[in-house]
């Protein structure tokens, strides 16, 4: 009896172990930052780079350069890259005359139906109107604009969330007019109170064209997204109208 007890004992203090470790480890995941960087480049060609990381354990880098697109991902030391399958140019157009054959296979199918089934789907059809007068009853339910109202609300602070605290840009905007180049840059100067403490936008009056780059780095925390988003589903009126739309697109 003494030793069941015992192993009991372990059990328990095993799995309260467990509990305590799973527990930290959520904690950690949902205060700690996730981090990320972007830069994104035009000139003589398209050059990106997007990295997110979380505690310098996680972090994924896609990378694209001389029209290649290179993915690596880093797991606590260890780094990887997803191999994309290339298929044969002869692979391809065998398996495209295949596709081929099977829609006509299909086609002739379906032609090969009696008529009775094109009659019954005619009858089962709904009108048109209907759906325009469903649609005119949610456009004047007061709770569908609140319900707008609240998804607007959780998308901005969204972005007030993962907006960065770095953000650098240099634009060239060129037109095939030099006069209208001026004036677009004339127009974008008005904005030059909100945008000066990022960047520049600079006319290009010889060239016709778009060139620039574009640095921003940032951060958030899951848990603050998470806050966001679960007001959505705390707010009983809200959830209790996106449940009836559901049901109703169901229905349709």
């Amino acid at each position: 009896m003494s030793s069941l007890w015992l192993i009991i004992k372990i059990i328990l203090f095993i799995l309260l172990l467990l509990v305590i470790v799973v527990s930290c480890l959520l904690f950690i995941v949902c205060i700690a930052p996730i981090r990320y960087h972007i830069l994104f480049e035009k000139y003589e060609e398209i050059v990106y780079h997007f990295r997110i990381s979380f505690l310098r354990w996680i972090s994924v880098d896609v990378v694209f350069e001389e029209g290649v697109q290179h993915v690596r991902i880093k797991v606590f030391g260890y780094s990887f890259s997803p191999k994309y399958s290339k298929t044969h140019p002869k692979e391809s157009h065998e398996s495209h005359e295949n596709h081929e054959s099977h829609e006509r296979i299909d086609r002739y199918a379906k032609e090969a139906e009696p008529v009775q089934s094109d009659v019954k789907a005619i009858k089962t059809r709904k009108h048109p109107r209907t759906h325009f007068t469903a649609i005119g009853k949610k456009l004047l339910d007061q709770r569908f604009w609140s319900l707008t109202g609240n998804i607007l609300k959780v998308f901005k602070k969204l972005l007030h969330c993962i907006k960065p605290y770095d953000l650098y840009f240099d634009i060239v905007i060129g037109r095939d007019n030099p006069a209208d180049t001026g004036e677009l840059i004339a127009q974008l100067a008005l904005l030059y109170p909100w945008y000066y403490r990022y960047g520049m936008i600079q006319g290009n009056y010889e060239e016709a064209g778009f060139w620039g780059e574009l640095k921003a780095r940032g951060k958030f925390r899951l848990i603050t997204v998470v806050k966001i988003i679960s007001f959505l589903v705390v707010n009983q009126e809200t959830r209790n109208y996106l449940i009836l739309l559901l049901k109703s697109g169901g229905e349709d």
